[in-house]
């Protein structure tokens, strides 16, 4: 079954179409999309169902091992090793879920009808304590349409505590970033679901933005749809074991995942090379075209680590990813060869790691240099005898 080409580019085409609102817009599309577009949709042209079975089997094992890792914790006696090694795994297993299953759900991979995406993104991910509804209004409606671009972005604004592009005021305590941002990474899935998410139900707001208008009856429907498998799972645990140790292997369990999912994230566009597109602030025009902002604002890492791969939904493809978030995950390394071929026939500029730890030590020296404090320009010196600047 051949993908439409609106599938290659649905949330560019949803950029297009609503960014005079925003105050952003990307230049005429190139001859770069077109051709991309052309190539990629020949390539696509087949296998396409068997491509979304194979993502939610990805989704169901990833689940299973979730569930599985959740009853060993709960229902068996454990020495308390064996009990530190399950509540690891069930760590690492929330992380997979939200990189597999709400990540991918949100860009309705599994299918064309919304219901079906949401539905199963609810089965799946029940227990994970985030809505699905703040995560496509975050990450498809902010991060994939200003990929990169300051004050849009909602993935750049993480306060005065870490600074990631030029446009950001510097703070002192920033040029020690590049040490307390690891730190602070476990508690990243911890503030998406008792900050972020809370705010986005109440208020209708993510980040500094207004997505969507606030009322009792929507906010009621988006804490039971977060609330609801949470509080079962949490109910059961709270049958076999007192409250103190149920707290605290929820807590692990969310710093584990916290730190797995912030730094996949942060590699993907804050490293080295990587763009941040410049937006002139009085036309609110992006100084390149849409689809060559996202090539130049992501970054791969690791393209030949198979687990990697299916362990993160192949995030570490993220430059095929934005630039076509429609294409379930399991197709997007074959697109890879295009993208590159296509990339360097057009002078586009990409970024790639061989491996995970050479992007981790490129983020590092990235949070580095931001943090340093920025080279002030000299002052003019005005000559009172003439009325000119004077250096």
């Amino acid at each position: 079954m051949a993908l439409r080409a609106s599938a290659l580019h649905a949330d560019s085409s949803a950029a297009s179409s609503r960014s005079r609102s925003d105050a952003v817009r990307y230049v005429k599309d190139s001859e770069f999309q077109r051709t991309l577009q052309r190539r990629v949709r020949r390539q696509l042209a087949t296998h396409n169902t068997a491509a979304k079975s194979g993502l939610v089997a990805k989704m169901l094992i990833a689940g299973l091992w979730f569930d599985l890792s959740y009853v060993v914790l709960v229902f068996v006696s454990l020495p308390l090793w064996l009990a530190v090694l399950c509540t690891c795994s069930l760590g690492l297993a929330a992380a997979a879920l939200l990189m597999n299953a709400i990540h991918d759900l949100g860009h309705r991979t599994v299918s064309d009808r919304r219901f079906v995406n949401d539905g199963v993104g609810w089965l799946t991910c029940s227990p994970l304590a985030i809505s699905p509804d703040w995560w496509l209004a975050k990450h498809n409606g902010l991060h994939h349409r200003y990929t990169n671009v300051a004050g849009f972005d909602d993935d750049l604004d993480i306060g005065s505590l870490i600074r990631c592009t030029n446009d950001q005021p510097w703070k002192p305590w920033q040029r020690y970033q590049q040490v307390y941002a690891f730190l602070l990474s476990p508690f990243l899935y911890l503030n998406m679901m008792f900050k972020a998410d809370f705010v986005f139900i109440l208020r209708g707001r993510v980040g500094s933005r207004q997505v969507e208008q606030p009322t009792v009856a929507r906010a009621a429907r988006l804490f039971a749809k977060k609330l609801g498998g949470v509080t079962v799972f949490l109910a059961l645990a709270l049958t076999q074991h007192s409250w103190l140790p149920v707290l605290l292997v929820s807590l692990a369990v969310t710093l584990i995942a916290g730190e797995v999912i912030s730094l996949v994230f942060q590699v993907q566009h804050c490293v080295e090379g990587t763009v941040f597109p410049t937006r002139d602030p009085v036309t609110g025009v992006v100084d390149r075209p849409f689809f060559v902002a996202q090539a130049e604002a992501a970054a791969d890492f690791a393209p030949r680590n198979v687990l990697l791969r299916w362990y993160t939904g192949a995030l570490n493809f993220h430059i095929e990813h934005h630039l076509f978030p429609r294409v379930p995950n399991t197709r997007l390394p074959e697109l890879r060869p295009i993208v590159r071929a296509t990339c360097a026939e057009f002078g586009v500029h990409q970024v790639e790691f061989p491996t995970l730890k050479a992007a981790i030590r490129s983020h590092y020296r990235f949070l580095k240099r931001m943090g340093a404090r920025p080279i002030e320009a000299p002052r003019a010196v005005i000559d009172l005898r003439d009325g000119v600047p004077a250096h």
